[in-house]
């Protein structure tokens, strides 16, 4: 609010102006307070005690201004800010499509000569990632599974160490003087170039073995994974002529290991025990 305030001394008598703009209430309480001032003031004192009083709720008013600015400001600043509950979040993360991309990953595998798809037979399907991961969990579990129960064979794998070539197990037994080299495929159905490959490695390991230990019988071995009995590895090991007596199942390569018996009665059993891993490993 504004008011303007002139003195005019025409006849011994003060014509006071007053302009009032905005805030109607206030300006009638204004009003009222200085007629009660000027009731009991001179004329000069009159004009003195006005302007006193106007500067007053002139002083009142542009902190109620600036009170009133805050609030707006305050409820502007309110309207931008963003509420929301944890279930907003849940949903705009469930329905975002690169994860449902990411769940889908998980295709059923077409290569039946791969272990990911005997899983697959029992209702588990493994990524590609995965897949990768449980054939070397496998490869450490039938490592467990020889040191525990065999008595007769030790352990000989060292670690990696570069220039020298990777073996998957590495057996020793020294009352008759066996070794027993291994290599392991999770998928046998290798294309043209990985297989001659697979099969220069398993023959150049074999021949350093012998250099090393020749007072040892050396065997060794391309192991399946996919199969639990060599019977029942088909039309594949064409593409491994080369090694074709070295192809094995899982039960025939436990045997080189004092298991008098098929540890895998059958397919069946075979599929229960991975899939046992698979589901404590993944799921």
């Amino acid at each position: 609010m504004m008011l303007n305030v002139t003195n005019q001394n025409k006849s011994n008598k003060s014509s006071i102006k007053l302009i009032l703009t905005k805030n109607t209430s206030k300006s009638k309480s204004l009003i009222n307070n200085v007629i009660d001032k000027l009731n009991t003031l001179s004329l000069n004192d009159k004009h003195t005690s006005l302007q006193d009083t106007l500067s007053d709720h002139e002083e009142e008013d542009s902190a109620s201004e600036e009170d009133e600015e805050d609030e707006e400001e305050d409820e502007k600043d309110n309207n931008d800010k963003i509420i929301v509950s944890q279930e907003i979040i849940d949903t705009i993360i469930y329905d975002n499509k690169y994860l449902n991309k990411c769940k889908n990953e998980k295709k059923i595998p077409k290569n039946q000569e791969s272990i990911s798809y005997l899983l697959k037979t029992n209702g588990i399907i493994l990524s590609q990632s995965q897949s990768i991961k449980f054939g070397i969990l496998l490869e450490h579990i039938i490592s467990d599974i020889i040191s525990k129960l065999s008595t007769s064979f030790i352990n000989i794998k060292q670690k990696n160490t570069k220039n020298i070539k990777e073996k998957d197990h590495l057996w020793l037994n020294n009352h008759t003087k066996t070794i027993v080299y291994a290599e392991f495929k999770s998928n046998i159905e290798l294309d043209t170039e990985k297989s001659k490959s697979t099969i220069k490695k398993c023959i150049d390991i074999k021949n350093d073995l012998i250099q090393k230990y020749p007072q040892h019988t050396i065997i060794m071995n391309l192991v399946a994974l996919r199969y639990f009995d060599t019977s029942h590895i088909s039309s594949v090991k064409k593409k491994y002529s080369e090694i074709s007596d070295h192809l094995t199942g899982l039960n025939q390569y436990l045997q080189l290991f004092g298991f008098q018996y098929d540890f895998f009665q059958n397919e069946t059993h075979y599929i229960s025990f991975l899939s046992k891993i698979a589901t404590k490993a993944f799921f």
